[in-house]
């Protein structure tokens, strides 16, 4: 075990752990033997999870690699720690092997317990599952021998209050990694820790990744600049103090999540942006907008195309109506908002869903 000062403070056991890289095996072991030295484990593993949600890239303390081999060979699907089983966990965690079995009694009368743990020495198991939207990104496991006390309650809390910043910094350790080798593979290295709906832009607002809800939900595709007045205000922010992430709502009904990673090889952040499920109030949200300014049924139809940053082209082949028409309808729509263009009519159907509909209100002018 490498040899690490002990940190009793939990804020000083954080703040070690966050300035490790821990896409890197190397300081992933550095990271590994702080946590046996915090947790007094005598062995332990540390491992990154792939595109296909198995464990990969295991670096162990004390126990012989020959022993990771043949658990993945014969006994992983036997582990009741197994990751596997956490790979769509919503949100990071920690499980002893106590509370996720029926009684040790009983389990010491496993296969699994007599042919491996005890050839490992290990007895008293604590496993941290490191999940970042909805997916298991890598984790860690601890143990100790059948002569040492079990992991206390007071351990396990500890333990928790540490998986949740470090399953963000693992993520933004896996991204940087990632971006700053761009190969064949990096669509499927990205999918392998991007939640659904994700998208990523580089601070100029260019596409560098988009999973077909993203791409769809927002009109884009990798290598388009995304032309959104929200995101421009974003993007402008991001030298700022507290300017980090934000949240909005599309037209559409979908909501959009943004936060800045630093430290990419460049300097500049990259934009880490993700699609949630649509709004089931916003529907209604809509016909007040239209109800309010005195918009027909069909004059709202290219409100919300406008506001999802289609073209005059998009937004007739979608409604069937010819190109002329569209304009027309826009020159309609101008005039009742008392607006001049189709960039205040996209702002303005964003602010009525973020800024709420009294405000615009207040500054939009109403039919007579």
């Amino acid at each position: 075990m490498a040899v690490v000062q002990r940190h009793n403070d939990p804020l000083d056991t954080l703040s070690a752990l966050l300035s490790f890289d821990l896409s890197d095996d190397t300081q992933r072991s550095r990271a590994l033997a702080l946590l046996e030295n915090t947790f007094q484990a005598s062995c332990g593993g540390f491992y990154l999870m792939d595109s296909d949600g198995r464990p990969c890239s295991y670096v162990l303390d004390g126990l012989e690699p020959i022993l990771l081999q043949l658990y993945q060979r014969t006994y992983r699907k036997q582990d009741p720690l197994d990751p596997e089983r956490y790979y769509f966990s919503p949100m990071p965690r920690v499980v002893r092997l106590v509370d996720a079995v029926a009684s040790m009694e009983e389990f010491e009368r496993t296969a699994y317990y007599r042919e491996f743990l005890r050839l490992c020495n290990m007895y008293h198991e604590m496993d941290a599952y490191l999940a970042w939207g909805g997916r298991l990104l890598g984790g860690f496991f601890l143990a100790r021998p059948k002569t040492r006390p079990p992991f206390s309650d007071q351990e396990l809390k500890l333990l928790v209050r540490l998986v949740e910043p470090l399953a963000l910094h693992l993520f933004r350790c896996r991204l940087i990694r990632w971006l700053a080798t761009v190969t064949d593979g990096f669509r499927s290295a990205v999918r392998a820790v991007l939640p659904p709906g994700s998208f990523l832009l580089d601070s100029d607002l260019f596409c560098l990744f988009a999973d077909p809800q993203a791409a769809s939900k927002l009109g884009i595709q990798e290598g388009d600049r995304w032309r959104h007045p929200l995101a421009e205000v974003f993007r402008e922010g991001l030298g700022g103090p507290g300017v980090a992430q934000t949240t909005f709502h599309l037209p559409s009904g979908a909501r959009v999540s943004m936060m800045a990673v630093p430290g990419c090889p460049e300097g500049a952040p990259v934009i880490l942006g993700q699609v949630g499920r649509d709004s089931c109030g916003l529907h209604s949200a809509w016909h007040a907008f239209a109800q309010h300014f005195g918009l027909s049924e069909r004059e709202l139809q290219v409100v919300v195309k406008v506001a999802a940053g289609l073209s005059n082209r998009k937004i007739a082949a979608d409604l069937g109506i010819a190109e002329l028409t569209v304009k027309t309808h826009l020159k309609n729509i101008f005039r009742k908002l008392g607006i001049s263009c189709r960039t205040q009519l996209a702002a303005a159907a964003w602010r009525w869903f973020d800024s709420g509909s009294t405000s615009l209100a207040r500054g939009l002018n109403r039919p007579k």
